[in-house]
């Protein structure tokens, strides 16, 4: 209810703001989807067989395997979103509505592996299962933002209100498995970590968790510059009723003895145990993958190129969620969340009737040089439509990265 509460402030304290008089104003309604695929490892043919239900064969397994990193990353971004806004001289205020999906990972090949083939490849060797992790978040958001209008820059801000309906994480922190040669011991150490929703829905506004999320933006322009700075979705949801487990433990399976044709003896089952186990349903909060960008934009000399852009994304995005903010936390959340820093380029061409941009961009969760479009018709309303892998036309079913992008702007 305080999240609530405090979103009501926040829309009073706006709407007491608009009492300047103004000369001129424009409002605009905006309705976009976006959904983007992106993997270092996993293609869409691969896709298709590992969740089409069928029996994996040894060749397609082996292959699998044998094309793997060390760290394998997939992600899944969908948003749909609304938003309505007011701008004049002055100011601007803007109201919008999203849905997300978002999935990700990051796991090692042993974990593939294990999963595969057990450990039936791995006798007289150490599976290595460290820093791997595996997250699901579904959520509404709300949000009212303001900006500050001045001659030659802006300054923004957003506050949302979050609608938690689904979330998975599972976190491997540390975690080997050793087999001997004779596979009379299994030496296993690990420390791993999960929530979960105790409902799932794909409905709208299903709500088992609330939130509060925040924008900031900064614009600046010069004569044939502009500058921006954004920091996206910074929050967090607090989910009711989570069942969460906190795992660590080390155990040694020294096999079981037969000691005549029917009795069997289990002492040697587990020769060695440690294990602390925290299981309860609590209260859970997890954050939102966090987008930070810096964009600079320079005005072209050349005809029909209106403009060139270079850009830089990051991503923050912790998925330990039984820890605090701290230091640790916080590089946890830049570093081992699979994204690497990503920089991309963005020529726009004005070719009267529309505008065309072409697009390169390296990092992510990629590792290949990415090329995209985007195609807006129309001027003041205009509809416009893009993907950030026309790479992925080409190779289609080979392809480790999809992605549409479609918007539709009305002016008045």
């Amino acid at each position: 209810m305080k999240q609530i509460k405090l979103f009501l402030i926040f829309i009073i304290v706006f709407t007491n703001s608009l009492t300047a008089e103004v000369n001129t104003f424009d409002i605009n309604l905006s309705l976009s989807s976006d959904f983007k695929m992106s993997s270092n490892h996993l293609k869409l043919s691969e896709i298709d067989k590992l969740f089409s239900g069928i029996k994996l064969s040894e060749n397609f397994k082996n292959n699998f395997i044998n094309n793997l990193d060390n760290e394998n990353k997939h992600n899944i971004d969908f948003k749909n979103c609304g938003g309505l806004s007011y701008q004049n001289s002055k100011y601007k205020i803007s109201l919008s509505y999203t849905d997300r999906i978002y999935t990700s990972y990051n796991l090692k090949k042993d974990f593939f592996e294990f999963v595969f083939f057990g450990n039936s490849r791995s006798i007289s060797d150490t599976l290595n299962l460290n820093n791997s992790y595996f997250s699901a978040l579904k959520y509404q958001q709300i949000k009212l933002g303001f900006s500050h209008v001045f001659e030659n820059y802006q300054i923004g801000y957003k506050i949302g209100y979050l609608i938690g309906n689904n979330l998975i994480i599972s976190n491997i922190e540390n975690a080997t498995l050793y087999t001997s040669q004779n596979i009379t011991n299994i030496l296993m150490d690990y420390t791993a970590s999960s929530t979960y929703s105790n409902e799932f829905s794909s409905s709208f506004f299903k709500r088992n968790g609330n939130g509060i999320s925040v924008d900031l933006n900064f614009f600046k322009k010069t004569e044939s510059k502009a500058y921006k700075i954004q920091i996206l979705d910074f929050g967090y949801v607090k989910w009711l009723d989570n069942n969460n487990n906190y795992l660590d433990s080390n155990f040694v399976y020294s096999g079981i003895e037969i000691t005549d044709d029917i009795n069997i003896s289990d002492t040697n089952f587990l020769s060695s145990t440690n294990l602390d186990k925290f299981n309860s349903e609590s209260i859970t909060y997890s954050f939102l993958p966090t987008q930070i960008s810096f964009v600079i934009d320079s005005e072209s000399k050349i005809q029909f190129i209106r403009s060139n852009k270079i850009g830089f994304n990051f991503l923050w995005y912790p998925t330990k969620f039984y820890e605090k903010i701290s230091d640790i936390k916080f590089k946890d959340g830049m570093y081992k969340n699979g994204f690497a820093p990503q920089i991309y380029t963005e020529s726009i061409i004005d070719l009267n009737y529309f505008l065309f941009s072409t697009i390169l961009s390296y990092g992510g969760f990629s590792d290949n040089l990415n090329i995209g479009t985007k195609l807006t018709f129309g001027k003041s309303n205009n509809f416009c439509i893009g993907s950030y892998n026309l790479e992925s036309l080409l190779q289609q079913s080979e392809s480790n990265n999809v992605s549409i992008y479609l918007q539709l702007k009305l002016f008045m």
